[in-house]
């Protein structure tokens, strides 16, 4: 994983679900009771972040799953909740199951950013030209360099002038959030996930639901506090309910 896939609790949500209801449900093709097993392993671990280490569910990432907390979940589910060595191994297995998903799932889609390379090469760079720019400008018939930051630049400096004027924005501004940005807008109206699929160049359809499955997480809160309006207090944002949104 990289680093800023370790510090975003989108990814590890979208990762977690994607790894129990797809991965292990029509890949692995594991038995109800083994899903089940693991659902509930990761899930323990998951309660153990939030009631004995204090971490906010909602924004639990990959980070917390580090050695230390580990360790400390061993020892206290061994001495603490005296359970069966058998059933922390189990649970464990489960961590560590997971976390290998996740390594392997990021180089994966590598390897479909090399298939989507060789596309472009062969349809911009028929030529085969080795000295030729990976991305250029046409002049006069002739390929230029095309400079690597002019877009990039151009979003840095809106983006300063939004935040000058107010408006919150993003601390990192890239050209690749105007994809995300696009298709997450679309997936929010309504547009099927088979649509947006076509659109981002995903070769397999889980691809595209994990990535944005978390976003239903929003979607549900606000068709819920729509139905809720006439309510004073909103019981979809009492902790027992998120408890129950954010669980495997």
């Amino acid at each position: 994983m990289k680093k800023n896939d370790i510090d975003s609790s989108q990814f590890f949500w979208n990762t977690a679900m994607d790894y129990i209801r797809h991965y292990l449900t029509d890949i692995r093709k594991a038995s109800g009771n083994t899903i089940s097993a693991y659902r509930n392993a990761l899930n323990h671990y998951i309660d153990y972040l939030e009631k004995q280490k204090q971490y906010n569910r909602k924004d639990i990432t990959f980070k917390e799953f580090n050695r230390k907390n580990v360790k400390e979940y061993m020892n206290w589910m061994l001495n603490d909740q005296q359970l069966a060595p058998k059933t922390c191994n189990l649970r464990l297995t489960a961590v560590h199951a997971l976390m290998e998903y996740a390594s392997q799932e990021n180089f994966e889609l590598m390897e479909k950013t090399k298939k989507h390379l060789k596309c472009y090469l062969n349809e911009f760079h028929d030529d085969n030209k080795p000295d030729a720019p990976l991305f250029y400008a046409t002049t006069h018939g002739e390929k230029h360099h095309l400079s690597t930051d002019t877009v990039e630049k151009m979003l840095k400096r809106y983006a300063a002038k939004c935040i000058s004027n107010g408006t919150k924005m993003p601390s990192s501004v890239h050209c690749h959030m105007i994809r995300k940005t696009r298709a997450m807008n679309l997936y929010q109206q309504g547009i099927p996930l088979t649509h947006i699929q076509q659109l981002l160049g995903h070769e397999n359809i889980s691809t595209t639901s994990g990535f944005y499955a978390f976003a239903t997480l929003d979607t549900l809160a606000k068709s819920l506090e729509k139905a809720n309006e006439s309510q004073t207090a909103k019981k979809w944002k009492d902790k027992k309910v998120m408890e129950k949104l954010y669980r495997l």
